[in-house]
């Protein structure tokens, strides 16, 4: 049996982050930090309160080369999951870059996929991902599963302050030039309780699917609710759903995972919180929920 190892960077949020390579966090244009090592979601968001400005690059192409390299020595296959182009496309590059030129060196090879995702939905593949290598698939069967099954993770996020959103020109959608007029006003808007639900559309890119009004406190609840319920649970695998925040202020996760495994569906409800490639242009309270939809047909 082959071995294969599964390395993420850290946009794609995993639970084992022994093999989990740093997105690179830049504070105020010149301060750098490692996602994770250096910085968590909690310090960008406090620091974001008192005036600074986070920006997000890919991670250090050696960071990348050391990794591979380590797995590749050890005569094991590495399947690496990059969060979705759309919305880092460095990332994948430099992963691509780092498995073309290592490729040629050795034996056993470097496999980058393009999850079409990131955050939650990047825990739910990664997830997804491990279990294949426990069940000893090898890289090459894991890889045509997983780009077969990305295009039907469904991810969406409750944005209860979308200036970071906004400002990351990381949107779209139609609704894009909406936004910006609204950011103009945003201060009024949040004061009014204007939320964006913002999803991954299947080609890996981030659109605001809708702008709505809703109570802080209650938004993620009923934000959930609307996603999946007893009417509609069915049109998802029942294997996994994936819940997180950057940060806990008005939100109570806890009512999420319980409202969820009261659905009496699902065979995991898993809780993995956000990390700083988000919290870079986030808020307390932004929340992700990610499913597997079923195929048509």
């Amino acid at each position: 049996m082959e071995k294969v190892i599964v390395t993420c960077d850290s946009g794609v949020d995993p639970l084992n982050m022994d093999n989990m390579i740093p997105a690179t966090i830049i504070e105020n244009k010149d301060k750098t930090y490692r996602d994770v090592i250096d910085i968590d979601s909690k310090s960008i968001l406090e620091k974001t309160k008192n005036g600074s400005v986070f920006t997000t690059a890919s991670p250090i192409l050696s960071d990348f080369m050391d990794k591979f390299e380590s797995i590749l020595k050890d005569k094991e296959d590495v399947v690496h999951l990059s969060m979705s182009s759309g919305i880092s496309e460095g990332s994948f590059n430099s992963a691509s870059l780092a498995a073309n030129e290592l490729n040629d060196e050795y034996e056993n090879k470097i496999y980058v996929v393009d999850t079409f995702t990131g955050a939650t939905g990047g825990t739910l593949i990664s997830e997804i991902a491990e279990h294949l290598r426990r069940k000893g698939y090898d890289a090459k069967k894991i890889v045509n599963y997983l780009n077969d099954i990305k295009k039907r993770i469904a991810s969406s996020f409750y944005v209860p302050d979308p200036k970071g959103f906004i400002r990351s020109g990381r949107n779209k959608s139609e609704l894009c030039k909406k936004e910006k007029a609204l950011l103009i006003g945003l201060k009024t808007a949040v004061i009014a309780g204007i939320k964006f639900r913002v999803d991954f559309n299947d080609e890996g890119n981030l659109y605001t699917k809708n702008i709505f009004k809703s109570k802080r406190k209650d938004g993620m609840i009923n934000f959930t609710k609307n996603i999946v319920n007893n009417e509609n649970k069915e049109s998802f695998e029942s294997s996994a759903v994936v819940v997180g925040t950057l940060n806990e202020k008005y939100v109570n996760m806890d009512d999420i995972v319980t409202y969820l495994e009261d659905l009496h569906y699902f065979d995991r409800v898993i809780r993995r919180d956000i990390n700083g490639v988000v919290a870079s242009y986030g808020c307390d309270d932004l929340c992700g929920i990610s499913l597997i939809k079923k195929p048509l047909g």
